[in-house]
């Protein structure tokens, strides 16, 4: 069965798993992805590996960056992260997808919000305007400490909830 993460979820994640560090190294972040997996019995998508995947291929496909996991900061792709509408994972693969947030969601889309992201209409209205804030955030300042992007979190009453909110139980392959 296929599964998605909303754009916003996706950096929430890295963010909430790197302790708010967005110089900490794209490889690092899967990696604290996949120890999250592997203590929690739980993973992103659909397989353990889904995370790294997706990360992989958006950094040499979707964002033709030829460098390295370990070469490519957090904070050098938040915002082309948020350019996107979500993560999408199925047993072809993952990727990730576009659509236009920034008009009103029409009936079918908040229909697939509580679908594919688990959220009810008010939720994902408040979704769109936590990307909104995330894109103005990490606009200015330029380069937050840790400190400041946990704080940010917390105010967005984002927290280790999510991971959860966004994780699918039982081990995988």
């Amino acid at each position: 069965m296929a599964a998605s993460i909303l754009s916003q979820d996706l950096i929430a994640i890295c963010l909430i798993l790197s302790k708010g560090d967005t110089r900490t190294k794209l490889e690092e972040v899967i990696q604290v992805v996949e120890n999250y997996q592997d203590l929690s019995d739980r993973h992103f998508g659909i397989t353990r590996q889904d995370f790294r995947n997706l990360l992989w291929k958006l950094l040499y496909f979707d964002l033709s960056i030829n460098k390295e996991l370990d070469e490519v900061e957090l904070r050098e792709v938040i915002s082309d992260i948020l350019g996107f509408g979500y993560a999408h994972f199925n047993d072809e693969g993952e990727s990730m997808t576009g659509f236009d947030d920034s008009l009103e969601p029409d009936e079918s889309e908040v229909l697939d919000a509580a679908y594919w992201y688990g959220y009810s209409e008010e939720a994902y209205r408040n979704r769109r305007q936590i990307k909104r804030d995330m894109k103005t955030f990490f606009i200015e300042p330029q380069n937050p400490t840790p400190q400041q992007v946990m704080e940010f979190l917390s105010r967005q009453g984002i927290g280790k909830h999510l991971l959860y909110h966004c994780s699918r139980p039982g081990k995988s392959s």
